[in-house]
């Protein structure tokens, strides 16, 4: 691994990295693999080349994101639909896809089918290459499938289609989507109690899909409580179904070390909940069932003996601090 802050690094660490989670410093540094190892990543993962990310200095602890440049996307005008809108539509296939080959696997298919085509050749007399560029062309495709296969696929395919010709009604169409799954949730959700005056905005949710269902079944929904990008106390609660997963007991937590974890109680609907509970620097974590669900509560500089959830009917406020937060990213990373 090489370290160092690349210039064009500088601004996106500035930006948007915060504290460190686990210890509260801000010393971050850019770290991006070597040339072998990044041609090593590069060929059995694909992704970005030498990929730069974000690290702790004092503790070494790895930010969640890569640093990335932001550019802005140009309206589409009538001249450069032909290109644009075919174009918008390989993009939205690509990343839409459930199974991803590495370069590795189109290598694989060029040399098998550069070996058929020499026998090609010297056979039939066509050229050597054809064999070769057919299989890259059918692994691809082959690949490509899955983006159409899922239920429920074609949908996003169309709103990522959508999202290059119109990015603002593709982000209503989003947002909307986000809020119908929330409301349609069919647990109860918790959050901080009606008192507590900073912002509410959606932090997440799940579902899934199943073959003849008409709209996915949500499977968790996270609510968020204080600004991510200010710096302020932040604390998520996630919520989901207690039911079991074939194979796994009723709720695993991943641990460390079952020292690490300690009990703690937190009022929810006015009863205390018995929590596991670690903390770490100045993050905590924990993790509690309560009325058939499974609450999972994430919290920065956020004292744990001042946490109380209750039931929250309405997600109205939590839908619009959704929308506030999108539109301070977007002013500024526009």
């Amino acid at each position: 691994m090489t370290a160092g802050r690349p210039h064009w690094a500088k601004a996106a660490l500035a930006a948007g990295a915060g504290p460190c989670p686990a210890c509260g410093a801000e010393d971050w540094r850019a770290i991006r693999p070597g040339w072998l190892a990044g041609l090593g990543q590069w060929l059995s993962q694909g992704g970005a080349w030498r990929p730069v990310h974000a690290v702790c200095g004092q503790c070494g602890t790895a930010a969640g994101w890569q640093t990335a440049l932001y550019r802005g996307r140009l309206p589409i005008r009538w001249w450069t639909a032909p290109v644009r809108v075919p174009w918008a539509l390989w993009q939205a296939i690509r990343w839409s896809r459930t199974a991803i080959p590495s370069p590795a696997v189109y290598l694989t298919a060029a040399a098998a089918g550069g070996a058929l085509g020499v026998l090609v050749q010297l056979t039939v007399g066509w050229p050597w290459w054809l064999p070769c560029v057919l299989a890259v062309i059918a692994v691809w495709l082959l690949f490509a499938a899955t983006a159409l296969a899922g239920p429920g696929a074609r949908a996003e395919v169309a709103t990522r289609v959508l999202g290059a010709v119109s990015p603002g009604r593709a982000a209503a169409r989003r947002e909307r989507q986000e809020a119908e799954r929330v409301r349609a949730a069919p647990f109860l959700l918790y959050g901080l109690p009606p008192v507590w005056p900073g912002l509410r905005h959606l932090a997440g949710t799940g579902w899934s899909h199943a073959r003849g269902q008409r709209r996915p079944a949500v499977t968790e929904v996270a609510l968020g409580h204080g600004d991510p990008l200010t710096g302020e106390p932040t604390l998520t609660v996630a919520v989901r179904p207690a039911a079991p997963v074939p194979g796994q007991t009723r709720w695993e937590p991943e641990r460390r070390s079952d020292s690490d974890w300690r009990r703690h109680a937190v009022l929810v609907d006015d009863r205390p909940v018995e929590f596991e509970w670690l903390a770490e620097g100045r993050g905590w974590v924990a993790r509690g069932e309560t009325e058939d669900v499974l609450v999972t509560i994430e919290a920065r500089d956020f004292p744990i003996d001042t946490v109380e959830l209750v039931r929250i009917a309405d997600v109205q406020r939590y839908i619009e601090g959704a929308r506030q937060l999108r539109a301070a990213v977007a002013h500024r990373h526009p």
